[in-house]
């Protein structure tokens, strides 16, 4: 893993730890201090993503596992992870891998 600056490896680990909620700018910046919009090109150009792409990235890692070593349905993991719906999140999950999570639990964990 890449080093990032004390104020972005505090963000990167809130939204790690707050992965089943929904996760967003403001709760960010009042937790580092710094101001929306100051800590979303800060954290852009350390982390190389914009912050919602960054969580939804970690969103999809954390999807991944749960297809592969649980037995939760699609409705339940998208529910999990704070999805608004199971079709955004198969929507997401498609833009992120290239196949449904259907396909991704078919191919990697049977």
């Amino acid at each position: 893993k890449r080093r990032y600056s004390k104020t972005i490896s505090q963000c990167c680990d809130y939204i790690f730890a707050h992965l089943h909620q929904r996760v967003d700018l403001s709760a960010l910046a009042e937790l580092t201090g710094f101001s929306p919009h100051y800590l979303s090109l800060r954290f852009r150009n350390e982390t190389g993503q914009s912050i919602p792409l960054y969580v939804q990235t970690e969103k999809i890692r954390e999807a991944k596992a749960l297809l592969s070593f649980s037995r939760y349905n699609l409705v339940e993991i998208s529910n999990i992870l704070s999805f608004s719906s199971q079709s955004y999140f198969s929507t997401v999950f498609r833009q992120h891998t290239g196949m449904t999570p259907q396909k991704y639990r078919e191919t990697y964990c049977n």
